[in-house]
């Protein structure tokens, strides 16, 4: 009997030890580039039941569908809505809005409020309660709420148009309308229910699973005044304005050495697949102590035309044949910054030197086609 408990023991304590833990924050910082893949077909992705047990997705189909790159941007000097917001570090787009600033703490990323507009008029409005984006430490079944909300209120009686079309769109016999509300809910809960490995064109990467589940809820309100009386009534259904309301499903694979997420299922309420995000990730592998020896790497392939790293009197190189002139070249860091951006054209030496001991993405643009390939360089 106590064989048998030592041995659940040790088993146990094994399969706790498979599971992954992100124990910092791990969101790009300012001057960073977010370099994805979009893609839009379900079948390419899945969605399996949260378990405790080590679980295997196979993404290898995942298709680039269109690219999306992001610079992830600052605060500018001098910005007047800073004192709004005082401890923002970033901003960013909010759905239709505007623009939302951020702030980052030793275990959250949050949404701090708006920038915003609502018919036609500019409102600079904090949340009341902090919109969370990312935290920090995550371990399996751990969860995670918040809830923000955002109201934009304007005078009729400054905008005598807008206030007679209020009026004939709210027929309410008897009443006036003399102000109009924009009520604007997010609501995100997360749980970490899985672990697991995946597999992606480029990689397979030990990962911990986060599902977010947003629920947006907008409402337009009227201030409806009946004889003395005044009270907030619901206008939304008299509008012709289209207003967000909807649950949408996110579904993120994190791992813990790399800025996150690798890959993101986007789902609807009903947990129907509508679209895929991933990195950029090509073959090699994730362990940077290992040291590519090869002196000549070949890293895209345009027929027999390939750009290639070489390595010449201590240095490395980045050989560009003629074929590749008049295409966009980007190096970046590992961490997604980049490094470096350039046209290459006729008038360009094709032999650019490159830093040792940098782990390193090369990036080729060709008629709206992109190659990359991933480089560890070594003396």
């Amino acid at each position: 009997m106590h064989r048998l408990i030592i041995i659940v023991f040790l088993i146990l304590s094994l399969k706790s030890q498979c599971q992954i833990t992100i124990s910092n924050i791990i969101f790009y910082e300012v001057g960073d580039t977010i370099f994805q893949n979009i893609d839009n077909n379900p079948a390419h992705s899945k969605i399996t039941p949260a378990s405790a047990n080590k679980q295997y997705w196979n993404f290898s189909q995942l298709k680039a569908d269109r690219l999306k790159r992001d610079t992830i941007h600052g605060i500018k000097p001098g910005d007047t809505i800073k004192k709004y917001f005082p401890t923002a570090i970033l901003t960013q787009p909010f759905q239709n809005f505007g623009t939302e600033y951020i702030d980052i703490t030793s275990t959250e990323v949050r949404g701090l409020g708006l920038d915003a507009s609502f018919l036609g008029i500019r409102f600079i409005q904090p949340y009341i309660g902090k919109r969370i984006i990312q935290f920090a430490p995550i371990s399996l079944n751990t969860a995670k709420s918040s809830n923000s909300s955002a109201t934009f209120a304007i005078n009729l009686a400054a905008i005598p148009f807008l206030s007679q079309l209020i009026q004939n769109l709210i027929p309410i016999p008897g009443a006036t309308i003399d102000s109009i509300r924009l009520n604007l809910n997010t609501k995100s809960d997360f749980i970490a229910d899985a672990y697991g490995e995946l597999i992606t064109p480029f990689d397979t990467i030990e990962v911990l699973r986060v599902r977010q589940e947003n629920k947006t809820s907008t409402k337009i309100e009227g201030k409806v005044k009946i004889l003395i009386f005044s009270t907030w009534q619901d206008v939304s259904t008299f509008l012709p304005i289209p207003l967000p309301k909807d649950t949408t499903i996110i579904y993120h694979f994190y791992n813990n050495k790399i800025k996150d997420p690798i890959v993101s299922i986007n789902a609807d309420k009903n947990n129907q697949i509508t679209s895929t995000n991933f990195k950029f990730y090509p073959k090699k592998s994730l362990d940077t102590t290992k040291i590519d020896t090869t002196s000549d790497i070949f890293i895209i392939a345009d027929n027999t035309q390939k750009i290639k790293i070489i390595k010449l009197n201590g240095t490395h190189q980045l050989s560009i044949p003629a074929v590749w002139q008049n295409s966009v070249l980007e190096i970046y860091s590992f961490n997604g910054k980049r490094l470096f951006s350039t046209l290459l054209d006729n008038s360009m030496n094709s032999n650019l030197e490159l830093p040792l001991h940098q782990i390193i993405f090369i990036t080729v643009t060709k008629n709206g086609k992109s190659y990359s390939e991933k480089i560890i360089l070594e003396e």
